[in-house]
């Protein structure tokens, strides 16, 4: 708040005012009395003598008012998604890029996300795995990603996840629903959860260590536990083999997802020997070419890797993949994501 500073100037002069006196016993006439003429002459009548004009000083102006200088406020840039980035920055590595313009979106998801993982508000939806020769059983939940937004809904991984891993920022999303699985195997001891992994986190070493950390102090929870490689982006064979080897040693299964489509082909999946081959859901859809299925389903069969197939929308989609030997699948007919609870 401005306070105003200036002070009024003070009139130091007052009013002096000038009287004759007469000296003491005489007269200002003569050496007679006072009120007495001389010897001859009338007495003349008391004149009073007028005072003589008082000069007075002229006020004293007050000083001029020196104007305030007033500082406008300080306009702060908008930096929230800047700070954000910098942070995420400072999480990742020292070489690691960030630009603020790459989390631009339409409906600005991924800044949102990014501010969510920071703040540590990742949420996680589960959906169920099912057996397709038993749909009232379970044979785990896949955890999705989700952040809050901006009128309380829940932000779906879809609209974000791309944007982070095209930036380098998968790692943080991936070390969040790493944590919060992991919490949820604690609490729940039944439970088995799976938890998306990018190509882009094969490299993470703080990932790793969280992970090996965990099989240290809850062995049985990291056993509950299933990785799944997504295909989103390129992983080196040679590198996702080491990774899939340090992930067996922790304790979980280790799974390929969506194959069939991308990055997940025959030839990664020889090289990691997946626990789980999940097939995408355009293989697995109505009028999907049957020879892809077929080759996948033969991949998997050599591996001896348990399938499941993605994007199950009805009882004929279920009942379709069953007669071609696919061991569950997952999809809304068989079961929607819903939100865990908060630990």
């Amino acid at each position: 708040m401005v306070q105003d500073g200036g002070t009024a100037g003070r009139d130091g002069g007052g009013d002096r005012r000038y009287a004759t006196k007469s000296r003491r016993g005489r007269s200002p006439l003569g050496r007679a009395g006072a009120g007495e003429a001389p010897v001859g002459m009338a007495p003349l009548a008391a004149t009073p003598v007028a005072a003589p004009p008082v000069a007075r000083p002229a006020a004293a102006k007050p000083p001029a008012a020196k104007p305030l200088a007033v500082k406008p406020p300080a306009v702060k840039p908008p930096v929230a998604k800047t700070r954000i980035v910098a942070r995420a920055s400072r999480a990742l590595r020292p070489d690691t890029p960030v630009s603020p313009d790459a989390l631009d979106s339409p409906d600005h998801a991924p800044s949102r996300a990014l501010a969510a993982l920071l703040r540590g508000r990742l949420r996680l939806a589960l959906q169920p795995v099912r057996p397709l020769a038993a749909p009232d059983r379970l044979a785990f939940c896949e955890a999705l990603a989700r952040v809050p937004g901006p009128e309380g809904e829940m932000i779906s991984a879809g609209r974000f996840a791309a944007a982070l891993e095209a930036r380098g920022l998968a790692p943080l999303l991936d070390r969040a629903a790493l944590d919060g699985a992991l919490a949820l195997l604690g609490r729940d001891r039944g439970a088995r959860i799976s938890v998306n992994v990018s190509a882009c986190t094969l490299g993470d070493a703080r990932w790793m260590r969280r992970l090996e950390q965990a099989a240290q102090d809850d062995p049985d929870a990291a056993r509950r536990l299933v990785v799944e490689l997504t295909e989103t982006a390129a992983a080196p064979a040679a590198e996702a083999r080491r990774f899939r080897d340090r992930v067996g040693r922790a304790g979980p299964a280790f799974a390929l997802d969506d194959f069939g489509s991308g990055h997940a082909d025959a030839t990664l999946a020889r090289a990691v020997a997946p626990d789980i081959i999940k097939l995408d859901a355009r293989l697995c859809a109505p009028g999907a070419c049957a020879r892809a299925l077929d080759a996948a389903m033969v991949v998997a069969r050599r591996l001896e890797a348990m399938t499941v197939g993605e994007g199950v929308e009805t009882q004929a989609d279920a009942a379709r993949l069953a007669a071609l030997g696919v061991d569950a699948a997952q999809g809304w007919w068989l079961g929607r994501p819903s939100l865990a609870a908060a630990a």
